[in-house]
């Protein structure tokens, strides 16, 4: 008589450690990287990025316009360049699965989006 169990138990494992193994990493991002971020650009007049510690991540598109997304994923590189990508993945407001890049500069106090030379900074915050 065969012993069923490594039967049973075998689909299991392989579910688990292929549901393990596909997992995008799971980073937590710098504490330094959420606020609000606008730029000196006059083309983005009234425009901002902005990522919170609850996972939104929205994006300023006028005076009274956004959209926000939820933060699925953070993948970031040790880099000393002078530069530090950092990889979001997030969900927006359809549904649909989408990625950025933002490069941040040493000390987070600026960054550029992936392929583009605007520089944004975080947005002085009156209390």
């Amino acid at each position: 008589m065969k012993f069923p169990f490594p039967t049973l138990v075998s689909p299991w494992l392989l579910a688990t450690g292929l549901l393990i193994g596909c997992s995008p990493p799971q980073e937590e991002l710098p504490p330094d990287v959420f606020g609000r971020w606008v730029t000196e650009d006059a083309r983005y007049a009234e425009r901002f990025f902005e990522l919170n510690s609850e996972g939104d991540v929205i994006f300023g598109l006028g005076p009274k316009e956004s959209a926000v997304g939820k933060l699925l994923s953070v993948e970031s590189e040790v880099s000393r360049k002078r530069f530090i990508p950092v990889e979001l993945t997030y969900e927006d407001q359809d549904g649909s699965e989408l990625g950025l890049v933002l490069h941040f500069e040493m000390g987070f106090q600026a960054f550029r989006f992936e392929n583009d030379d605007v520089r944004w900074t975080r947005a002085v915050q009156l209390k």
